[in-house]
This record gives structure tokens, C-alpha cells and sequence, in this order.
């Protein structure tokens, strides 16, 4: 079964390989504790469920319903649990995300991310965001460029750097960039420490510009 397009087998592998009886999710462990290439690897795949668990449980009724039922299978009485809350308590329900982005935009979104384009640049004024709302970037300077040229009157452009479709919706659609609530945004404050990669093919595949429009409420 796919759900958002991850394959709930492979999740469902993915879950079972790890002894939840002692294992537990910490960001900072691959910085700080990690010490041999096996270390690593793990911290990897642990910090690549939990991303991708949070991305299925605030897709849909059906992807939450999924997600729990693991958790209760999982990490029901084991260290996990205590994370539970802090995981997921703060994601948008499926009903508050619709209207926010224009569906055919999310599979752009996640593909120019999953290419390494982490800095998008997008128009604070519309209801809801569509094609020409959105363009990512492999460095902060040209989604910069591309923020202020395309500006004006009826459109605002603001610059963010996300890590997936789901920290771009919690920092575009719900301002939650300056806090802690998830650990997506956690990832994304560590990951600010390293060096920006630097290519002069910078931009995803966003064909059209911003297009005039009628000024309408700001999302803030």
C-alpha cells in the first residue's frame, strides 16, 4: 500500500529492524555520539522512518490510522512512547492542510527536495499556494535573488529552508520555522551548521513566474 508515496512495506521492514527495546530517536546523536560508520548508518535510517512516519500520519485519516497502529505495535511500553506526543502532537490534521497547497504541487515540491534544492523561495499573499508560488533552490542566495526580483505590490516572497514536503508546509502554511515543535524542525537547525552546497544550477524545475493577481489576505 502507498500512502503519500512511501510503501507502507517497506516502512513496516524499516520498523521491525530496530530493537525498540533500547533503541530511541535522538537528533543530536549522530552528531554528538555516533562513532563508527555502523553508528551512523543507523542514525540514518532512524532519523529516515521518523521523517517518514511524520509525512504519512499528517497526509491522511488513513496514514494516521497507520501510523499509530505501529506505535502501538512498536513502541507501546518502550522508550519510544515517550516520544510519541512530541512527534506527531504538533503536525497539522489532514482537514487543516486542505486548501493550503495546490495538489499537483506537492509532488514538485518533494522531487526538487529530494534533488538537494533545500531553500525555497515562496508568495506569502495567496490563500492558497499554486505553480507559480513556489521555486526551490540549492543555495540561499539565488531563492534571495529570486525573492526580491519577484516581489512587488501584489506579491511578497520569503525565503526558508526545508529538509521535506512536510517541514515546508509547517514553515510556509503555519510560521512554525522559529520553533521546536517537531523534530523536522529540529533537523533543519542542525543541518543549518553545515556548509551550504554551492551549484550553479541552483533552481528546480519551476517553469512560470509569479503571475499579477488581485491582492488577497496574507496566510499571517
Amino acid at each position: 500500500m502507498l500512502i503519500r508515496g512511501y510503501d507502507t512495506e517497506e516502512i513496516d521492514e524499516s520498523m521491525k529492524s530496530f530493537d525498540w527495546s533500547r533503541a530511541f530517536y535522538d537528533p543530536m546523536y549522530a552528531m554528538v555520539e555516533a562513532e563508527t560508520p555502523e553508528d551512523h548508518e543507523d542514525a540514518a535510517r532512524m532519523e529516515q522512518l521518523i521523517e517518514r512516519l511524520q509525512v504519512v500520519y499528517a497526509y491522511s485519516e488513513q496514514g494516521r490510522e497507520y501510523v499509530q497502529s505501529l506505535i502501538d505495535e512498536h513502541w507501546k511500553g518502550k522508550p519510544m512512547e515517550q516520544q510519541v506526543d512530541h512527534l506527531f502532537g504538533g503536525l497539522p490534521s489532514p482537514e487543516e492542510r486542505v486548501g493550503l497547497i495546490y495538489s499537483g504541487l506537492w509532488p514538485v515540491i518533494e522531487k526538487a527536495i529530494r534533488e538537494g534544492h533545500h531553500w525555497a523561495a515562496y508568495n506569502t499573499e495567496p490563500i492558497m499556494l499554486m505553480d507559480n508560488d513556489v521555486r526551490l533552490f540549492r543555495d540561499v542566495n539565488s531563492a534571495n535573488v529570486f525573492a526580491k526580483q519577484h516581489s512587488n505590490d501584489l506579491d511578497q516572497f520569503k525565503v526558508i529552508e526545508v529538509r521535506s514536503s512536510l517541514d515546508f508546509v509547517l514553515k510556509a502554511c503555519y510560521g512554525l520555522e522559529a520553533q521546536q515543535t517537531t523534530v523536522v524542525n529540529q533537523r533543519a537547525t542542525l543541518r543549518q551548521q553545515k556548509p551550504t552546497h554551492e551549484n550553479n544550477d541552483t533552481t528546480a524545475p519551476f517553469e512560470t513566474a509569479p503571475a499579477k493577481r488581485r491582492k488577497r489576505q496574507s496566510l499571517r
